[in-house]
C-alpha cells in the first residue's frame, strides 16, 4: 500500500473498486477511517488516481469549512493533513483568503488598536 509522510503524520491510501479509503494516523491523536463510494468516472474527470483524489477531497473539504467559518485555520490544516503554512498555500490555490474578518470586524479591530 503506498504511503506518504507529511510532517509527523503518515497518510495511507487504499482503493478498492469504487471505494476510496483515506486513513490518517498520528502518534498523538486517534483518527477515524471514512469510506466513501465514488463513481469511477470522477477519477478520470479530475485526472487523479484514487489516493490523490482522496487527498484532494480532504483538502477541499477543509478549505470550504474554513471559508464558511465553521473551523479555525489550525483545525482546517489538521483535517487537511497539512502544516499550517501548506494549508495557507492551499487557501491561495482555492482563492480563499486566509483572514476570517468581515470589513466591519476589520474596521473595529483597527479602531480598537488605537
Amino acid at each position: 500500500m503506498p504511503s506518504a509522510f507529511v510532517g509527523r503524520r503518515r497518510l495511507l491510501f487504499k482503493a478498492e473498486f469504487l471505494n476510496v479509503t483515506l486513513l490518517a494516523q498520528t502518534e498523538m491523536q486517534a483518527m477515524t477511517e471514512v469510506t466513501m463510494h465514488i463513481p469511477e468516472s470522477a477519477f478520470s474527470v479530475l485526472h487523479a488516481a484514487p489516493g490523490e483524489f482522496a487527498k484532494e477531497m480532504r483538502i477541499a473539504a477543509a478549505v470550504k469549512w474554513y471559508e464558511l467559518g465553521r473551523i479555525s485555520q489550525g483545525r482546517a490544516a489538521e483535517i487537511a493533513g497539512l502544516t499550517r503554512a501548506r494549508f495557507i498555500d492551499a487557501l491561495t490555490t482555492y482563492q480563499v483568503t486566509p483572514f476570517q474578518y468581515t470589513a466591519e470586524e476589520l474596521v473595529k479591530e483597527l479602531a480598537d488598536a488605537d
